[in-house]
């Protein structure tokens, strides 16, 4: 049964009151409610809710009435300090059944949280019909770019030549010039600048071997939006081998194998890729989402 979406949005800011409040009973769930925090389950007082002191305003709520899902990028803080909060909810009768978190916290070259609730006008955009993609067609759009990630083909992706990708609230492809280098130096910047496919084709991204668990949760066809929660494995190792056998060498934070849980949301019009937006952290390496891969859309 569909579920209107501003009763998802309620129950969002009713949950994300709760958790500020650090009051459990607050919140918006049903009794037998499965909770995780970063892959893990938890009891629905452990976790974030014994540690946050406060709720930045804003953030963006992506939602899929058809299937009672909404989720959440934003930020909130602990002991004065910013972290990056995820969110997931199933909702049912006005109640969460399934509540799933990532939180980021600083460290690391990828953090920005103060553009994480910055305006971003696409994601609200109710597009003409013309322009819009069925259900079918934007989880195959969505599956795209973690095909071209896996090929090192960013050919393969059905992307627009101007998209931006933001991750961790940073611009990492299609960089504008006059913004700070990414990790203050001049081959970041250049790298930076390329567009999501040319980054691809060019290996940057070659550290990553697999993007498994792939779980497209919300799907609005509507707004041209979805957003999924993907496990990216680092194999680790010296070198990245690039398709015409060429070596690109490893990056630093990437030699020692590692998982990354990325959730992330894409804004498609006219069946192409316009923005990505992905928060995440890094996991012990082959670390499970907390969820079955099946679940969702």
């Amino acid at each position: 049964m569909s579920i209107a979406r501003e009763e998802l949005l309620g129950c969002v800011e009713a949950y994300l009151a709760a958790l500020a409040a650090n009051e459990p009973s607050r919140a918006p769930v049903t009794a037998s409610a499965r909770f995780t925090e970063n892959g893990e389950a938890l009891k629905l007082s452990d976790g974030l809710w014994a540690t946050v002191t406060g709720r930045d305003t804003g953030g963006h709520c992506f939602t899929d009435p058809s299937t009672g899902q909404v989720a959440f990028f934003g930020v909130l803080s602990e002991s004065q300090s910013p972290i990056i909060l995820g969110l997931r909810l199933r909702v049912e009768g006005g109640r969460a059944s399934e509540v799933e978190s990532m939180v980021a916290r600083p460290g690391g070259a990828l953090f920005r949280p103060e553009s994480i609730t910055g305006p971003r006008p696409a994601f609200e955009e109710v597009m003409a019909p013309s322009k819009r993609s069925s259900r079918e067609e934007l989880i195959a759009i969505t599956h795209s770019y973690f095909d071209g990630i896996e090929q090192r083909d960013g050919g393969i992706i059905r992307v627009d030549k101007d998209c931006a990708r933001m991750e961790n609230g940073m611009v990492t492809a299609n960089r504008p010039a006059d913004a700070a280098p990414l990790g203050g130096n001049e081959q970041m910047a250049r790298l930076g600048a390329m567009g999501v496919a040319e980054q691809i084709s060019a290996g940057i991204h070659g550290y990553i071997s697999r993007v498994r668990d792939r779980r497209v949760l919300v799907v609005d066809e509507e707004r041209g939006m979805t957003f999924g929660v993907f496990m990216f494995d680092h194999d680790g190792g010296d070198f990245i081998e690039l398709k015409d056998g060429t070596r690109r060498e490893m990056p630093a934070f990437a030699r020692t194998p590692s998982t990354a849980m990325i959730w992330e949301a894409f804004k498609v019009r006219g069946g192409l890729i316009r923005h990505v937006e992905a928060i995440g952290r890094i996991l012990p390496y082959g670390a499970k989402p907390g969820w079955p891969t099946g679940v969702g859309a």
